[in-house]
């Protein structure tokens, strides 16, 4: 059976840093992917200029990556007007704390 892919996002502010980090995994046919760092740039756009947009997901996976970051902003503390997320709220706080766990494990192996 192929399972539809899961995005995953930990948000953490650094004690002592004056930033906000965030990490974003995807869980696919039984593998975990942690998303490559992206440093984000801002430019003025030419008057009548076509900008393309900032991030782009295939069409199954952006309310998936939408649903995913407004639980970890909810997580994180910051209140996102929606529909009530406080029953899924649990199982999202226990699963990050699996994915953290991840995290760290990935962090200390990596070569």
């Amino acid at each position: 059976m192929i399972r539809k892919p899961k995005y995953s996002i930990f948000i953490d502010r650094p004690r002592g840093w004056d930033r906000i980090d965030m990490w974003i995994w995807i869980e696919e046919n039984g593998r975990t992917s942690l998303a490559k760092p992206v440093e984000l740039e801002f430019y003025e756009p030419v008057e009548g200029e076509m900008a393309d947009s900032t991030l782009k997901f295939p069409g199954w996976a952006g309310k998936e990556f939408l649903q995913a970051l407004a639980m970890a902003l909810v997580g994180y503390g910051i209140k996102v007007q929606s529909q009530d997320v406080s029953g899924e709220l649990k199982a999202t706080q226990e699963h990050l704390a699996e994915v953290q766990k991840l995290l760290w494990w990935a962090l200390e192996n990596r070569k």
